[in-house]
């Protein structure tokens, strides 16, 4: 019979990057209280520090020890749990395979990340075409008639990101092919004026 503080083998595989590791272990005092890791029902996920509770499995992963409760457990096979540093702001990602497509909201300097990395395979702009003159993203592809039926014919899990001047009709577009069973949606958060500010100065504002 094992106690709250033993590891449970049925627990699910979660995987944490060393920055996040660090971030928990530093947050852990040396009081003996563990990461409790929660997920809704609609997959919204919470990390809170506190003592281990009776009956919850633990795990221990790069020095970290994580307690899921029963309902969580079900839901967290393959969870990644990051931590992302922007100027001004910080905070752990937790990327969950079993969630529900959905549209995932991006900062821009992460957009530039999974750009330059690849993640991202197609930038499509929104925006009108006097918008455009003013201003764009490089290798962006403005959305109009034909380029929305040469999306439509796309793999549905291509990783594609949406963009215009803030960040609402951007996200009304990818509303729109994820009706059409896209799984990999980006929207960028601010539209470019974000990019403007945060990535690249030379992109004017308007």
């Amino acid at each position: 019979m094992t106690n709250a503080h033993e590891l449970d083998t049925m627990h699910p595989t979660i995987t944490i990057s060393d920055k996040a590791a660090e971030a928990l272990r530093n947050a852990i005092d040396e009081s003996g209280e563990v990461v409790h890791l929660t997920i809704s029902p609609s997959f919204e996920h919470a990390l809170e520090i506190g003592p281990a509770i009776s009956g919850n499995p633990l795990t221990q992963i790069s020095g970290v020890a994580i307690s899921l409760d029963p309902e969580s457990s079900l839901q967290a096979e393959g969870i990644h749990i990051d931590f992302v540093e922007h100027p001004g702001s910080s905070g752990f990602r937790i990327d969950n395979p079993n969630a529900p497509a959905k549209i995932t909201e991006v900062a821009a300097p992460d957009l530039k990340e999974l750009l330059e990395s690849g993640v991202i395979e197609l930038l499509v702009d929104v925006r009108t075409t006097w918008e455009r003159e003013i201003a764009k993203l490089s290798s962006s592809l403005l959305l109009d008639e034909q380029a929305s039926a040469t999306i439509a014919g796309l793999d549905r899990a291509t990783p594609i990101a949406f963009y215009c001047h803030h960040g609402i009709r951007s996200r009304a577009a990818a509303s729109h092919f994820l009706s059409l069973g896209f799984t990999k949606l980006y929207n960028l958060d601010g539209g470019i004026e974000a990019w403007s500010q945060l990535v690249d100065a030379s992109i004017p504002r308007y």
